[in-house]
């Protein structure tokens, strides 16, 4: 027991040792670091005050306040305008009457009234057309629009004849008859229907001699033009213009991809 024990006590005190000795190193070591780098310079009150002067970063969650809300204006409105009242910047189409033709295919498609009874057979591609479009024009020269969409016909909605007395170019909603380049489409939620609007980008446009009776005989366009038709398609800032005849839409040069819509004033009465 006593060997064991003595064992025991040689080791730990050589233990201890090591201990010491690396101690006084790493002590040694950083004093001679201190000495190379120079002496240290202590802060001055100045120093300490400054610190304390400082804002304290918040520890609560930054949430930066919504933006105020903001009405964007043109930088250069139509100097004649004595209303400037800008609604906003939207986008633009164009929209127009599609009439059946025979390179649309063969006609296997049944378009029925509202109580179904059979109105005409198209196209399978005019009947889609029409019912995108709003209106159509059957082969015979007619002038359909869609009329309800619960239809018992094959094909759905179910459409109506527009009383060429009323109107030769179809209906928009609330039955206003459409005008080529002056009805526009609209989000109702946006626009009210029958509101006039005056759109500086379409100011000046040639319009088509077909439509030059249909617009006072004018042979540009003055930029007015009204809110009077809906479309599944038009959601927010968009405004679809009626351009009359397919076939001639193509022609309709000019039309912007984006304009800026104004509250007409006097300038559209």
């Amino acid at each position: 027991m006593t060997r064991k024990r003595t064992i025991r006590l040689t080791i730990a005190g050589i233990s201890l040792a090591v201990a010491w000795s690396l101690i006084w190193s790493a002590e040694a070591l950083t004093a001679r670091a201190e000495a190379a780098a120079g002496p240290r310079r202590p802060k001055s009150r100045k120093s300490y005050a400054a610190q304390d002067s400082k804002p304290k970063p918040s520890l609560a969650p930054s949430i930066a306040p919504p933006p105020a809300p903001s009405r964007a204006r043109l930088q250069n409105p139509p100097a004649d305008r004595p209303d400037r009242s800008l609604i906003g910047r939207a986008k633009a189409t164009y929209y127009c009457l599609r009439s059946a033709s025979p390179d649309m295919g063969k006609p296997d498609t049944r378009l029925c009234e509202a109580d179904g009874s059979l109105l005409a057979v198209g196209p399978r591609r005019f009947a889609e057309q029409a019912r995108l479009q709003g209106s159509a024009k059957l082969a015979d020269g007619r002038v359909i629009n869609v009329a309800t969409r619960n239809c018992a016909c094959g094909f759905r909605p179910c459409f109506s004849v527009v009383d060429p007395d009323h109107s030769i170019w179809g209906m928009g909603a609330y039955d206003n008859p459409l005008l080529p380049y002056r009805t526009v489409a609209v989000d109702r939620k946006m626009i009210a229907l029958g509101t006039p609007l005056y759109v500086p980008e379409l100011d000046g446009l040639p319009i088509p001699s077909r439509y030059r009776a249909e617009n006072g005989g004018a042979t540009h366009h003055d930029g007015c033009v009204e809110a009077g038709d809906v479309g599944s398609g038009i959601r927010g800032p968009h405004i679809d213009l009626f351009t009359g005849d397919c076939a001639e839409s193509r022609q309709s040069v000019g039309i912007p991809h984006h304009v800026h819509l104004f509250a007409a004033g006097d300038r559209c009465s």
